[in-house]
């Protein structure tokens, strides 16, 4: 759900890149869609954190005390898709 923003704006930055190697555009533009992307990035990172945090938050509240292993994500790297936030 939060990666959409990164599934469009990818392509745009590569389109400018082409367009602006073909003389289409200015640097200008490459740089502002570049700019988008890598600020949609930071957003998505910051989002994963906030998930992270909760959980943690949660575990917590649920009472504590548990092993790495335990906790999903440490143990299965794909955990995060099971939980439909990638």
């Amino acid at each position: 759900m939060w990666r959409n923003p990164l599934l469009k704006i990818g392509p745009r930055c590569k389109a400018a890149r082409h367009r602006y190697e073909e003389r289409a555009i200015d640097l200008l533009n490459v740089i502002t869609t570049q700019t988008q992307l890598l600020q949609s990035e930071i957003d998505l990172a910051d989002n994963d954190t906030v998930i992270a945090s909760s959980l943690v938050n949660l575990y917590r509240a649920l009472g504590g005390g548990w092993e790495v292993a335990d906790f999903p994500i440490a143990a299965d790297p794909t955990a995060m898709q099971k939980f439909g936030t990638q």
